[in-house]
């Protein structure tokens, strides 16, 4: 983000908005703070343009997220990173300090999630947080 770019309440707002709803319209932005769509949607760009918004997502239902740390039994192969970088169920995957050596964000539903710890088993160790309720 660009350090001289200012933030005023109405981009806050679309930005709470869009967070809610990363589908909203810009007629639909502009019927809820007030503006004319074509002013929401260069609110928008300008947003985008100046590294705000980075990307439009969705939000997984919690009951079906899992965290799993891994634990290498060798240093990461590349058969094993494209395993994880080639499977839609991975959301993120982060390399990181302390007792596991990554942690994968996933949405499987549990025979995938099976299968993938079955896969990856050979090559390492790990532990599955499913997430029960999200709180925020």
């Amino acid at each position: 983000m660009k350090k001289d770019e200012n933030i005023d309440e109405i981009d806050l707002q679309i930005l709470s908005l869009l967070s809610q709803d990363s589908r909203l319209t810009h007629k639909e932005l502009s019927e809820q703070v007030h503006r004319t769509g074509q002013a929401v949607g260069a609110r928008v760009q300008r947003l985008i343009d100046i590294g705000i918004i980075e990307k439009y997502t969705i939000q997984i239902h919690a009951s079906e997220q899992q965290f799993i740390r891994i634990f290498l039994k060798a240093p990461l192969s590349k058969e094993l990173e494209e395993k994880i970088y080639s499977n839609p169920k991975i959301q993120s995957f982060y390399k990181t300090s302390g007792h596991a050596c990554y942690i994968i964000m996933s949405h499987f539903i549990h025979a995938e999630l099976n299968a993938f710890l079955e896969d990856i088993s050979d090559v390492a160790s790990y532990t599955v947080e499913s997430v029960v309720t999200k709180k925020f």
